[in-house]
Formats: C-alpha cells, sequence, structure tokens
C-alpha cells in the first residue's frame, strides 16, 4: 500500500467535495479506498476510508450505501481494536445518527444502547473529564430516538438517569451536558412543544454537518441550516463545539496496521499517567 497515493486521492477527493462535484469526490475515495485494500486485512486504513465513503454516501442522500459502508468499517474496528473499545463506541454512534436522520429509529435505537453499553465500561471511567461528553451525548441521543419512535416512557427513565450522573459530574463539559440535559428533557417531557422538537431537530442536523466536516472537510450543502431554535433553547449553540472531537476520525499511526488478525488493545495500551498529563480530548480519541 502507498500511504502517499492514499493520501493524494482523499485529500483530492475533498477537493471536489468542497467544490460541489460530487461525481468526480466519489472516484476518489473509491480509489483511496482500493489503496487499503492491497494490505492485508484487517487494516485500520481500510476501516477509515470505508467510514469516510459511509459519511459522503450520508452527506449525498444515499443512505442505503451509507449504512453498508458504515456497518463494514464498524465490523472491521471491532476485529482490530475489540468490542468495547471507544472507537467503536463513537463509530456506533455515527451509525445510529444516519439512522436517526433518516427516521429508521429502531436500529438507531440499538446502535446508541450499543454504544452507551460500551462508554459505561470503559476503562475510562476512571478519568471522567474524559469520556462524559461521549457518555451523556450518546445517552440523550438514545433518548431522543425513544422519543421519536413513541417510547415516551423509556426516554424520560433515561432523562432520569441523566440527572443523577450529572450531578457527579465535575469539570468543563459540565455545562454543555445540562445545555443539552435541558433540550432532551423538553423534547421527551409533557411539557413538550414545537421550539423543543425544532432544537432537537436542529440539533441532529447540525451533529450531521459536524461528521461530515470532520471526515471529509466541508458540509454537503453549506447553506442549509434546520431552523434555528427559538426561546430559551437558544444557548443550545454554544454546545455544539464542544462536541467536534465525538464525531472527528481518528487518527492512524503505522504500528496500528497489524500482520496478523491480531486485536489492537488500543484502550488498554498507553500508560496512566500519559494519559491523565495529557489534553482530554486527545486522552480518549482513537
Amino acid at each position: 500500500m502507498s500511504y502517499a497515493a492514499l493520501a493524494q486521492s482523499v485529500e483530492a477527493g475533498k477537493h471536489r467535495f468542497r467544490e460541489g462535484h460530487y461525481h468526480e469526490a466519489e472516484q476518489c475515495f473509491l480509489t483511496a479506498l482500493q489503496e487499503t485494500e492491497a494490505y492485508p486485512p484487517p487494516n485500520a486504513y481500510h476501516a477509515q476510508q470505508l467510514k469516510l465513503l459511509g459519511v459522503f454516501y450520508f452527506a449525498v442522500g444515499q443512505f442505503e450505501k451509507a449504512v453498508d459502508f458504515l456497518q463494514r468499517s464498524l465490523a472491521l474496528e471491532r476485529n482490530l481494536y475489540g468490542l468495547s473499545d471507544l472507537a467503536v463506541c463513537k463509530s456506533l454512534d455515527h451509525l445510529g445518527l444516519v439512522y436517526h436522520l433518516n427516521g429508521q429509529y429502531a436500529p438507531a435505537v440499538r446502535a446508541y444502547e450499543e454504544a452507551l453499553a460500551i462508554v459505561r465500561k470503559a476503562p475510562f471511567q476512571k478519568l471522567p473529564q474524559v469520556d462524559s461528553k461521549l457518555h451523556y451525548l450518546t445517552l440523550h441521543l438514545l433518548a431522543m430516538a425513544h422519543c421519536a419512535q413513541g417510547e415516551p416512557e423509556k426516554a424520560a427513565a433515561l432523562c432520569r438517569t441523566a440527572a443523577e450522573e450529572i450531578g457527579e459530574t465535575t469539570g468543563p463539559a459540565r455545562d454543555m451536558i445540562m445545555d443539552l440535559h435541558g433540550v432532551v428533557v423538553r423534547y421527551c417531557g409533557q411539557d413538550a412543544n414545537a421550539d423543543s422538537e425544532a432544537a432537537c431537530q436542529w440539533l441532529l442536523r447540525r451533529f450531521s454537518e459536524q461528521l461530515q466536516k470532520e471526515t471529509l472537510g466541508a458540509v454537503v450543502q453549506e447553506g442549509y441550516r434546520a431552523p434555528q431554535p427559538r426561546g430559551d433553547l437558544k444557548g443550545v449553540h454554544d454546545l455544539l463545539s464542544l462536541c467536534d472531537d465525538v464525531w472527528r476520525p481518528g487518527i492512524i499511526s503505522r504500528d496500528e496496521i497489524p500482520s496478523t488478525n491480531q486485536v489492537i488493545p488500543r484502550s488498554s495500551s498507553p500508560p496512566v499517567e500519559n494519559r491523565l498529563a495529557a489534553p482530554a480530548e486527545d486522552s480518549w480519541r482513537p
């Protein structure tokens, strides 16, 4: 596999994507995927290119292709990193978001539930400043999906759980979590109204834009924005920047490409003292 050819094809695809030449962008991304296939599977570059194409197809409205590529990427990540790695958790959130925005609430719920189970059991729980954003974002996405599916009791139970857990949360992410929690409680509670529903839809759309920007470098329809939330829900806009790293693809180093089918113990390999010394986002970023 040529790393230079891979990088060149990816960057050319992102450039075409920014310019709105989506067919040409697709061809560049497919060329990059073929380059990764030259290396024995499973390899992390192949998984990342599958995800990139999944996000691309999601952006251009090809839902079935998007799900197919995201599921293939997820299967490789499970093989590479293990079932409980936070990279897998993030990918499940990405897949759940695609289902969620396409109105496929049952598979979205399954994806979010699996992601939540991973982050709750992750060894990073000993460092709450690291995983709290991913944890609570997943929990509230799941509550919104239950609510959209017509299961307000389940959504309300998740909101109560979140309220109890947030009380024990400290650090800069707490304000973001509280803002998100307030929006979801309004959406799923008895006092739900059009404004809170619009705020949740706006959040989901903006999350999808963040996923596109972090993966593809641009948004397919840069001028489009979901309706701005009104009233006391305007504060949700401020929390978006704190969620960027949840949608950001992992950085791959060459030593993450196994020569055999072994699982890479990514979550347990760095010593604890190094994690504590690193910024919170970098500590759990795959």
